[in-house]
């Protein structure tokens, strides 16, 4: 069980799936805000597949993002305005309608890419990636099945899509005060002998 680096504590383990859990939360949701904004005339039937696209383009592409231009330092501080970020873009839903939809949540995605990033440092320096990377599936898996039963019901039963994007803005906001919990910083990743002189990954 040999760790890149220093093994993270159990605190730290959990702060680094919380960020990402967040990020994937509204994966789980999504239909269901999307169509509410349908119903409340918000969106056409026709933007709600380029809405759901975008959002997990622009996700994918902060990924790529945060591990080109980011060091493996200041974890915290990437998680805290990552997850202040994604908070505000959620309350901002409340009153956007048509395109307004879709450039907020294609800002969202990139946010959102940053806190995957985040899980994505600790899962490539573990002992067993494999391992963690199912358990960070399961558990947003799970919470996402848990949370699309639960809004409907609740929230978005009194409060319409805001309501959802009420609770998605109270999960990133969590998600920015756990990400208080990570290390300083990530250890370099080892480099490929054949590299020959090229510096560490920054992933």
């Amino acid at each position: 069980d040999h760790w890149i680096g220093r093994a993270p504590s159990a605190s730290q383990i959990v702060a680094y799936l919380g960020v990402g859990t967040v990020a994937l939360m509204f994966a789980g949701v999504q239909p269901i805000l999307l169509d509410a904004l349908v119903a409340e005339r918000r969106l056409t039937a026709g933007m709600v597949g380029w809405s759901f696209t975008v959002e997990f383009l622009t996700l994918g592409l902060g990924v790529a993002l945060a591990g080109a231009i980011f060091k493996p330092d200041k974890l915290a501080l990437h998680g805290l305005w990552a997850g202040l970020a994604l908070a505000v873009l959620n309350l901002a839903m409340f009153r956007a309608s048509g395109l307004a939809v879709l450039a907020d949540r294609a800002a969202a995605g990139l946010v959102e890419g940053v806190l995957v990033w985040l899980t994505m440092l600790m899962i490539t320096r573990s002992a067993t990636p494999a391992r963690w990377a199912g358990i960070f599936l399961v558990t947003q898996g799970v919470l996402q099945v848990g949370f699309a039963a639960i809004l409907p019901v609740t929230l978005m039963n009194r409060f319409g899509a805001n309501g959802g994007f009420a609770a998605a803005a109270a999960l990133a906001l969590a998600g920015a005060l756990a990400a208080l919990a990570l290390p300083r910083a990530a250890a370099p990743l080892p480099t490929d002998p054949e590299l020959g002189e090229a510096g560490p990954q920054r992933l």
